[in-house]
């Protein structure tokens, strides 16, 4: 049957079973080497991606905790400025402690409740550290001469908590001065949202 081929029909032959033995050479070897590369690129680019994140992700816990240690500090910072606890009795200790080292005569110290003032604040992208501050008012009512007055007062403004002298009420008679002094005691509750330590430990 060949034999009856002409030149130009065997060579056209020749030419199929050639097509014929690559087309089955690339089903059988180069096609799946094509798709186990495609595979190892797409892994490759996976693993690659999840570096970049892990490295994204340990650079944003260092930022948190850099963050996180900051306010820290600058809420302590704040918390000093003042009282932690504002009770009757510590403000009784407090006022006892000055009066003593003067000649100044207290007939009476009443006080109010506990009032809210407000908030201060200290925030950044991923904390926020509050103070929740309360107040306490307290009425001095006194007898004295005013040397003594203005060194009472003095030894007020010189404590490191904060301590407002609202008002000072001065009346003068024959025996001497007296009157009242309004104070103001700050407390500060400290409350703060942060992140769980874990999620910026590595």
């Amino acid at each position: 049957m060949l034999k009856n081929l002409t030149k130009r029909e065997k060579k056209l032959l020749k030419i199929l079973f050639t097509l014929i033995i690559v087309f089955i050479i690339f089903k059988t070897v180069t096609e799946p080497r094509i798709v186990e590369i495609k595979k190892l690129k797409l892994e490759e680019e996976s693993y690659t991606r999840k570096v970049e994140i892990k490295k994204h992700e340990n650079t944003l816990k260092e930022k948190y905790k850099r963050d996180f240690e900051l306010l820290s500090e600058k809420s302590k910072k704040l918390s000093d400025k003042f009282y932690k606890d504002i009770t009757q009795e510590n403000i009784v200790y407090i006022l006892n402690s000055i009066i003593k080292e003067l000649d100044f005569n207290v007939t009476s110290i009443s006080f109010e409740e506990n009032k809210y003032e407000g908030e201060l604040q200290e925030k950044s992208e991923n904390f926020e550290v509050g103070k929740n501050i309360n107040f306490l008012d307290v009425l001095i009512s006194y007898e004295s001469d005013y040397y003594q007055i203005m060194e009472f007062i003095k030894k007020v403004e010189k404590i490191d908590k904060k301590i407002l002298i609202s008002s000072v009420e001065m009346i003068i008679d024959n025996l001497g001065i007296k009157g009242n002094i309004n104070l103001r005691f700050y407390e500060s509750r400290y409350v703060q949202k942060q992140l769980k330590r874990e999620n910026y430990e590595s």
